[in-house]
């Protein structure tokens, strides 16, 4: 019969995975609702828009008329202005898709992040997508 001092490292690294898979989905919630937050105020608070809910096969779009429509794209562009803000104001180095910050931090700083950058990135991507920058 195989000792349990053979099997502490699997249940430590169960364990560690079960945490990390619950810390990430708390922190996709988190995202989400930042995200709502964002469309709530800027989408249809200023612009008046209201986009279909999720999971609606043939979504009513009220797209609003006149001159109020005219706020659709002063909102998007707001929402990346403010991302920007955002980025250049308080974590430069977190500007762009990413990948190329993350190899350079791998190979240049030896893989030390300041910890604002992805919560800075978070909100910046939040403000984007809540405010229709990736339509």
């Amino acid at each position: 019969m195989p000792s349990t001092a053979l099997f502490r490292p699997t249940y430590r690294l169960v364990g560690y995975s079960v945490l990390v898979g619950v810390l990430g989905a708390l922190a996709a919630l988190a995202f989400d609702a930042v995200v709502e937050l964002a469309q709530e105020l800027l989408l249809v608070g200023v612009a008046g828009y209201h986009p279909p809910a999720v999971g609606v096969l043939e979504p009513e779009v009220r797209i609003p008329t006149g001159w109020s429509r005219l706020w659709i794209p002063a909102v998007t562009t707001l929402g990346g202005l403010l991302s920007g803000w955002l980025v250049y104001r308080w974590a430069p180095e977190a500007e762009g898709h990413g990948t190329d910050a993350a190899i350079d931090t791998y190979h240049q700083r030896g893989g030390e992040v300041r910890p604002r950058i992805p919560m800075i990135k978070a909100l910046a991507s939040a403000f984007t997508i809540g405010s229709g920058g990736v339509a």
